[in-house]
Parts: structure tokens; sequence; C-alpha cells
């Protein structure tokens, strides 16, 4: 078990404070919410977010909308839509019904979305402004510097790997689970494991989303948009208890977190990491891996373009035509790349080709 100094890893706190007497918040003229038990959580880099209790909002709360978002250290969030003169604002309020252990304090409490409430009548309180400056540290400075130098998924994935040891975060296991566009294969799982130091690379096809494996794992759950998955391994916890759970505290692993990546197209692909630490994750690992899961999803994104590029050379243009066309700089080539990715998309490749490859399965969901 892991027991590493964790003094290199970046600040990253939330810290939630009761607010005194009644606060009260505004849309125009309209009394959105007033209550004598709000709450304000201080977050790292974002602005201060006061919570009401739902029994002291005036706004209709009835419109939930299909929208969910997931934060490592506050769980999932649901939204609501509330109405304004007859016209819905959509996701305007947001709420954690199943708050994590570090957020219990804000648990079914209603937060707005900025520009919904114009006008906070704070009364006697007064909000701090901390000054958390600039996010740093060995991960942001080689994704600022180094990581474009990554010739492929597996190379990034095992240095980033490295990089969040190196700042203080006690992973075991990190994933990468990356939705394809290739006609037979439904993605690629790069999984890299502490005690190899080496990444796996597994290429299910698309029978992988009738798999029980699959069907029953954090990584559907996360890709189907329904929020991150966050779970102690050292504890009963019976939501969310999928049975990798059960292999990888078997493995020693103490805590477990599973964050959606988003694509530019709006695709969600996943990336899971576990840990060893006798305490697990600490809010300031959580808060380091979410700041930089964005820049990390622009380059999963390039390297999966990639590869569906070279994918549609090979099978239109002829077997390893791929890597030397991509290797090309001329306009041509890059023009014959949108050109077969735009003919895989009207003519239907995927769906024609995925049975023919039922017999690639894997592991490791």
């Amino acid at each position: 078990m892991n027991t590493l100094n964790r003094s290199t890893a970046a600040t990253y706190t939330i810290d939630v404070q009761a607010l005194a007497g009644p606060v009260s918040a505004y849309r125009g003229d309209v009394l959105i919410a007033s209550s004598e038990n709000a709450k304000v959580m201080y977050e790292t880099r974002l602005p201060p977010a006061v919570y009401f209790p739902a029994e002291d909002v005036r706004a209709d709360l009835s419109s939930e909308s299909d929208l969910q978002t997931f934060c490592p250290f506050k769980g999932t969030a649901s939204y609501f839509n509330i109405q304004d003169d007859d016209e819905p604002i959509a996701n305007a309020a947001w709420t954690y019904a199943d708050a994590l252990p570090e957020s219990t304090s804000i648990q079914n409490l209603i937060g707005f979305m900025p520009g919904v409430i114009n006008r906070l009548d704070l009364g006697t309180n007064v909000l701090r402004s901390d000054n958390d400056g600039s996010i740093s540290g060995p991960t942001v400075d080689w994704l600022m510097r180094s990581a474009s130098g990554s010739t492929d998924a597996q190379e990034f994935t095992r240095a980033f790997a490295r990089k969040l040891l190196e700042d203080g975060v006690a992973i075991s296991r990190l994933s990468m689970m990356i939705w394809s566009l290739h006609p037979l294969i439904a993605g690629k799982n790069y999984v890299w494991s502490k005690k190899t130091d080496e990444v796996s690379t597994f290429a299910p096809s698309y029978e992988i989303h009738a798999h029980p494996g699959f069907v029953n794992s954090p990584l559907r759950h996360v890709s189907n948009g329904l929020g991150g998955v966050r779970q102690k391994l050292n504890v009963d916890y019976p939501i969310n208890s999928f049975p990798i759970m059960e292999d990888l505290r078997a493995e020693g692993g103490t805590d477990y977190v599973a964050m959606p990546l988003q694509f530019s197209d709006g695709r969600a692909h996943v990336m899971s990491l576990t840990s060893d630490h006798p305490d697990g994750f600490t809010t300031a690992n959580l808060g380091l891996i979410f700041e930089c899961s964005s820049v990390v999803s622009r380059y999963f994104e390039v390297f999966m373009l990639k590869e569906n590029a070279q994918s549609l050379l090979d099978t239109y243009v002829g077997q390893r035509s791929g890597a030397r066309v991509l290797g090309a700089t001329s306009g041509a080539a890059m023009e014959t790349i949108s050109m077969l990715q735009l003919c895989s998309v009207i003519c239907g490749v995927r769906p024609r080709w995925k049975n023919a490859w039922a017999a690639l399965t894997t592991s490791h969901f």
C-alpha cells in the first residue's frame, strides 16, 4: 500500500461556511430564493457559490433537465429549468442529491448558475475574495511544455501517470477509455499499472456494449452521461458498487474515481483512476486531475482523430498506406483524409462491418 509523501500535490480546497441571517437572491425584481440557512462554498479558482435550502427557493423547480455534471469531490449534479416571464431558463439551478463525503454539507441544497441571479442581498455577510493564484506543478508543467512530444496515446498515458505520481497523487492504476469511429473497433482502453509501469491497450469490438462486464461498469455509467463515479474501496459503499470495485480492492486499491473526458463533439469518454494510499485521494489530488482533464481530453481527441484517419486510409487506399499519407504534409493528403472521413459517415461503414470482428472482446472494464 502506498504511503507517498503528498507535499508536492497542487493545492485545491473546498470550504463551506454558513451565512448569518437572511440572504435573498433576485432576478430583476423577482425574488428567487430567501433563507436564513444559506451557505457559501469557496472552491479553489472558482467564484463563491451560494446555496439555499430547497424549501426556501421561490422559483419553480419542478422542471428537471436532462443535464448532469460530475465533480470528483462534490458528486453528480442534477439541474432544473426555471421560468422567467413565461420563457424557460435551461439548466438554471443545480443540486447534489447524493453529495460525496467532502461536500455533504451542501447535499440537497440549491445553487444557481451565473447570470440567473443578478442581485444577491447578503445582509450582514461579506464574501471572501480569495486569491488562489494559478495552477502549477510537475503535471501542469509537463502538459504545457512537453506532452505535445508524445507520439501516441500509450506514450501519453504512461507519461501522464508518472507525472501524477511526481505531483504526489498516489495512483496504482490509470485507465483511459476512448470511443472510436473505427468500423470494427468500438474504442480503445489504455490501462497503466504502477506494478509494471506499462500501458496495456485493449480494443473491444462493438459487442462490448452487450457484454455483462461492460453493462454493469463505471465506463458505461459515465459514457451514457449519468455523471461520474467516486467510491472509497476500503469501506462499504452500496451505491454504484460495480463488480470491478471488488477486483480493485483485492489488488490493494483504496479509492476510485471515474470522470468524463468531453471531446469537442460533446461525446463523453472516460478517465478512471485508482489510489492505493491508505487515505485514498485528497481533495487536492482530485482538484488537480479535474482541472487538467479538459487539456487531457484534447490530446486524446487528436490521437484518436489520427488513428481514425489512418484506419480509413488503410481500408480504402490500401494496407499500410495510412502511415505514409499521414506522414505527408501536402494539402492533397489532408484533403484525402477529410474525404475519407466524410465517406465513412455517408456510406455507413461502421454498421456494415461491426459484426466482422465479433471475436475481438476484452476484459478490464
